[in-house]
């Protein structure tokens, strides 16, 4: 790296404004305060901008990293996280909690537990718009009150051996 142009330019009326000049990179630096907002930009083959004013901060860039032991994001509002591609959100465990209500919307959703799953909730629907398939080795449905088992159509119950148990009224 060669010599960097600096300067520092104070001015009554359009505040301060230091640049620096990294010539043989093609990099320009520059911090501008200007009595409403400080603005911070590095321009280069890429650019990059970081605005601060009385009531709140942007970062332009193509990429932004955030290293920390412990990291806290919270709003008395509302907060919105987006990507135009994918999404990762990875760790040791994930707790996800809303006070008054959860949407989750995808075109294709998959979820795979190596261990177990529960689910809990006082009112449970599953529902397959075409079809509803449940597989495993081994099936319980344990209704504490009554089991209806309905079918619009043909309902067939199969099995190697297939045992009915309790009082049996047919048709």
């Amino acid at each position: 790296m060669g010599t960097l142009k600096c300067r520092l330019e104070l001015n009554k009326e359009t505040g301060l404004t230091i640049t620096t000049e990294n010539s043989d990179d093609g990099i320009t630096q520059t911090i501008t305060m200007d009595g409403k907002s400080i603005i911070m930009t590095v321009t280069g083959k890429q650019s990059s901008q970081v605005v601060q004013t009385e009531d709140g901060v942007s970062v332009s860039c193509k990429a932004f990293s955030v290293e920390a032991e412990t990291v806290t994001v919270s709003s008395s509002k509302d907060s919105r996280y987006e990507s135009e591609k994918a999404m990762t959100v990875k760790g040791d465990s994930l707790a996800l909690a809303a006070s008054s209500g959860a949407t989750w919307k995808s075109r294709k959703t998959t979820m795979e537990s190596t261990d177990s799953t529960a689910i809990t909730a006082q009112a449970l629907a599953l529902e397959g718009k075409t079809t509803a398939k449940l597989t495993a080795p081994k099936v319980a449905l344990d209704a504490k009150g009554i089991l209806d088992l309905k079918a619009g159509g043909v309902a067939n119950l199969k099995g190697s051996a297939t045992n009915v148990g309790g009082i049996v009224k047919l048709g």
